[in-house]
């Protein structure tokens, strides 16, 4: 559709340059007896020539051909359908970054689509257009390709199968057709990441840090964001130091499960642990884990020393499994309940002691919560100003191209103004 209008204003601006052309260059009839010395040299500024009029009026010897000037009206028409074009393509200036108060991410977002839908869809077309030539590719190279070729792929097999393009397999860009613009992907990272920290439980806020910077077009982002710790086996003690630091425990299936388990045992009697709830259940949580390992390890002996039970697992593996479970959850139930007779054994005090010490726990725990609460507090208010500096970004990139729009329209109307005036001066 708005290809009418774009031939429109293609032919309305070569029928304002021809008329021009033929204004400043006029031709006509001349009378055949008439003589002009050097006719064939145009005219020098202040210059007049001798003319032999055979009638004696030089002005009755010639006839101009009625050209017109270039049309004001033609001019106009221009004028038009080059802003139809542009009303109709939506890619009129927008006001982004020039609010006087903060605008919501979503009405921004929503600007950005309405002022970029003819790139969206130049940008789709281009990303089918893509899709339907490597679906060629595909279809010729399963046709004729040879069943083995050699080609250098780096770090790859050095050969290509006639079976790597079957029917199997799909060749596809790599791209999303919806996004169209940097300003709309930083938006969309952002929001991601608001939504991650409004729920961190659910997210891996790690990946939306890094989705983040993606869109930013960031460098070497492994070494901006901290790695990932890979856990490894440690002894008792170093599990207890981490405990206290609140960080995540991990047990392993080649430890000694029961000395693990002693050892943080006599580690939670101590008063510090008593009084930190958290720590004490890190611990707890970890020491049910040594036990399901443990759990697991005994009975899998158990079954490899029954040949009822080996003889299960090769012919019916289904049931074998469901025995399996419920071997090791009565086995976890048997070790747990001897940790807490362990447990309540040792804890036989006296009850004001047992009183004061709820007591103490207690106010431990509300130090705790406010400690917490404070550190949420601080990490969310950390979080809002990044986000708010990446939009704030955002919007100044997207002002800027902007700007530039309004620059290049500028210079256009500019162009049309000076070749106005040249044709209104001739």
């Amino acid at each position: 559709m708005i290809g009418g209008l774009t031939r429109t204003a293609t032919q309305a601006l070569r029928q304002l340059l021809d008329a021009g052309t033929l204004a400043n260059l006029p031709a006509g009839f001349k009378s055949r007896g008439i003589r002009i010395r050097d006719d064939d040299q145009p005219f020098q500024p202040g210059e007049f020539r001798d003319v032999d009029a055979p009638g004696g009026n030089i002005r009755d010897q010639f006839q101009i051909l009625p050209f017109k000037e270039p049309s004001q009206t033609l001019y106009s028409l221009l004028g038009f359908v080059v802003n139809a074009g542009q009303r109709f393509a939506n890619i009129a200036d927008m006001a982004v970054g020039e609010d006087a108060q903060n605008r919501a991410v979503g009405t921004t977002l929503a600007l950005l689509e309405r002022g970029s839908r003819v790139m969206s869809a130049i940008h789709k077309r281009c990303y089918y257009s893509m899709r339907q030539e490597f679906r060629m590719l595909h279809k010729i190279f399963a046709t004729y390709l040879p069943p083995i070729y050699p080609y250098q792929v780096y770090g790859a097999d050095q050969m290509i199968k006639a079976a790597d393009f079957d029917q199997r397999v799909d060749v596809l860009p790599i791209a999303d057709p919806n996004t169209f613009s940097v300003a709309q992907r930083v938006t969309l990272a952002n929001e991601q990441l608001k939504i991650a920290m409004s729920n961190p439980q659910m997210h891996d806020i790690r990946e939306a840090y890094r989705r983040v910077y993606e869109a930013l077009g960031t460098q070497a982002i492994d070494s901006l964001l901290k790695p990932i710790e890979q856990p490894i086996p440690k002894d008792p003690a170093i599990e207890n130091t981490d405990a206290m630091n609140l960080k995540q425990l991990k047990p392993f299936a080649t430890q000694d499960h029961e000395a693990h388990i002693e050892a943080h045992m006599a580690f939670m009697k101590s008063r510090m642990v008593q009084v930190n709830p958290q720590v004490y259940a890190t611990l707890q949580a970890h020491i049910s884990e040594h036990i399901s390992l443990k759990a697991n390890q005994e009975v899998v002996e158990a079954m490899a020393q029954d040949p009822q039970l080996v003889q299960m697992s090769e012919q019916d593996p289904e049931a074998w499994t469901v025995q399996f479970n419920a071997m090791v959850a009565k086995r976890v139930g048997e070790l747990t309940n001897v940790l807490v007779q362990a447990e309540a054994g040792g804890q036989q005090q006296d009850p004001l002691v047992a009183l004061k010490s709820r007591e103490l726990d207690l106010k431990a725990m509300d130090l705790q919560r406010k400690s917490q609460e404070f550190e949420t507090e601080e990490q969310r208010k950390q979080n809002e100003i990044m986000i708010d500096t990446s939009i704030e970004q955002a919007k100044i990139d997207q002002a800027r191209l902007g700007q530039q729009e309004r620059i290049r329209v500028a210079e256009e109307k500019l162009d049309i103004a000076r070749m106005k005036e040249m044709q209104r001066r001739n």
